[in-house]
């Protein structure tokens, strides 16, 4: 579909090249440039009644409050702002009580990652009967419906606007559920949510983009089209990231929107690997923001998968292609493989963040639970295969934060 607002081409393009522009449009998704798109995309969804999942803070910080309000008073609504940092299955259920009371026939989610994995379960649980059940969420296109979704994301980072994926925690475990019907057919991509993200925010969210696009490059699922929007996530975030944490300027934050969501498009493909699988528990038991969680441990994961052998290759095109994919990957931060953890802590240092386990808190007496406890079913997408004690060991080197080598330069 192409994107919905005349105005989007014209203002990225400042920002964004051709190519990458040309991505944009064939995403399947119609993407449009502000939220006053918004009355268009839900009178494209037929919607008459609606439940809005909100990030209030957001949206005043944005200074779109008003303007936002105008149009939800055009229908019945419910409104539901009842989530945390990191959605629990009991925030969804209770995000679909609130749809199925207002009978919404279309989900509007204004906010990051943990508001449109809400909003996504609720669109699944309001043609349900019943409650919210999770378990009926099945992994094609058969046996589930939604409610149309429309997303408006207020962080340039989850890339959730583009998936057809989400995750709420249960008893403490991050829990995944994937369906077509998940993924939101409208994208409102205002470059006032952008600019008004606080540093802090940024930095985080700007990591996780940029580990997705890393670790796309070299996930078992990726192929010719995933690594297309990979790369130009990867163009776009690296010589960006930094400017927008440090000095927030709308070149910078306009650059960074547009690579989250073309990283978000990558893995919508290709999935995450082993740096996102081991960071979900230090988010869950040590709060750590969970893009610093995936950087913390991204250049050690690279540089482990960098010496893949025949004997432990996870990926059907062999060693030697994982070996050249982490090269490709290493090559947009501008180092060889041995350099990530280096080149991913320079970076983590730039932004004022701790670069190792240890400084973020992590205590050492924890690492052998934290290998154990890593979802094997995550790992399977890792180009490795990595043993209880292969994690251990990335874990101690994440820990321990003793890089070899910050200026390691690409290989020739």
């Amino acid at each position: 579909m192409p994107i919905a607002d005349s105005d989007a081409p014209t203002t990225w393009s400042k920002w964004i090249g051709t190519k990458d522009l040309t991505l944009v449009r064939g995403v399947g998704q119609a993407v449009h440039g502000g939220l006053h798109e918004l009355p268009a995309a839900l009178t494209a969804c037929g919607a008459t009644r609606v439940l809005a999942v909100v990030d209030e803070g957001a949206v005043r910080a944005a200074g779109v409050a008003r303007e936002f309000e105008d149009v939800l008073d055009r229908y019945p609504h419910e409104l539901f702002t009842q989530f945390g940092p990191n959605p629990t299955v009991q925030h969804a259920a209770a995000a679909t009580a609130a749809a199925k009371h207002v009978r919404a026939d279309c989900v509007v989610a204004v906010g990051g990652g943990s508001c449109l994995d809400v909003a996504k379960l609720a669109a699944v649980g309001v043609r349900q009967s019943g409650g919210l059940d999770l378990a009926a969420i099945p992994p094609s296109s058969d046996g589930c419906d939604g409610a149309p979704l429309i997303a408006a994301p207020t962080t340039s980072g989850s890339g959730s606007e583009a998936t057809h994926f989400a995750v709420a925690y249960a008893n403490a475990k991050k829990k995944s559920f994937a369906h077509p019907t998940l993924r939101p057919r409208h994208v409102l991509l205002d470059r006032r949510f952008a600019l008004a993200m606080p540093p802090g925010l940024a930095a985080a969210a700007g990591l996780d983009a940029l580990a997705q696009s890393l670790e796309s490059r070299w996930a078992v699922g990726a192929d010719e089209r995933s690594i297309e929007y990979s790369a130009a996530a990867a163009g776009l975030i690296a010589g960006s990231l930094v400017e927008s944490v440090t000095a927030g300027t709308e070149s910078a934050r306009l650059r960074m929107m547009i690579g989250a969501f073309l990283a978000g498009q990558a893995i919508n493909r290709s999935k995450t690997t082993a740096a996102h699988a081991m960071s979900y528990q230090l988010t869950s038991r040590y709060k750590i923001p969970h893009g610093h969680a995936v950087a913390l441990l991204l250049g050690w994961v690279g540089a482990a998968n960098a010496v893949a052998s025949a004997g432990d290759c996870n990926h059907p095109g062999g060693d030697e292609h994982v070996r050249r994919s982490v090269r490709a990957a290493g090559a947009w931060l501008g180092v060889a493989p041995a350099g990530l953890p280096g080149r991913v802590a320079s970076l983590l240092e730039q932004l004022g963040l701790a670069t190792n386990l240890r400084d973020a808190g992590v205590n050492p007496d924890d690492l052998a639970s934290l290998a154990a406890g890593v979802d094997p079913t995550r790992l399977g997408n890792n180009p490795r295969r990595f043993t209880s004690d292969q994690l251990h060991a990335i874990y101690r080197q994440a820990w321990d934060g003793n890089v070899r080598d910050r200026t390691a330069a690409v290989d020739d």
